[in-house]
């Protein structure tokens, strides 16, 4: 059977025991549908993780530019975008010469001028899942 083992609320492992296993110190729920690594276990019901931050999610992001500029014209904002890079030039040679962009990268803040953060991490998650 599937278990669950608890430390201080949090699934911190999924392991294969007896129904009978019941190691000194070591809280074992059986597992449900609920059951996730990282998930929380109040006494009575499991639930999922915390969400990561959206800060930690943004350092990981990266895309080609190619597929950052699918993703934007796919979003109507690639004409507005290239207005606004073309007006400074260290973005200017990025957008020209780059290959990979990272979410958090001046050259993004410098695109993002007419949209919200919102906006640019859906516009960015689109660009990571562009196949070429």
């Amino acid at each position: 059977m599937k278990k669950a083992v608890i430390e201080s609320g949090i699934v911190t492992n999924i392991i294969e025991a007896e129904d009978d296993f019941a190691p000194d110190g070591m809280t074992l729920v059986p597992v449900t549908a609920a059951t996730q690594m990282g998930g929380r276990w109040d006494g009575a019901v499991f639930s999922p993780p915390p969400a990561e931050p959206i800060a930690r999610q943004r350092r990981r992001m990266e895309a080609r530019l190619d597929q950052f500029r699918i993703a934007l014209a796919e979003a109507g904002r690639l004409a507005a975008v290239e207005t606004v890079v073309a007006a400074d030039p260290r973005a200017a040679i990025t957008w020209e010469y780059g290959g990979t962009i990272h979410r958090n990268s001046p050259l993004v803040a410098v695109a993002a001028i007419a949209m919200t953060q919102a906006q640019m991490d859906t516009i960015f998650r689109n660009a990571m899942r562009v196949e070429i």
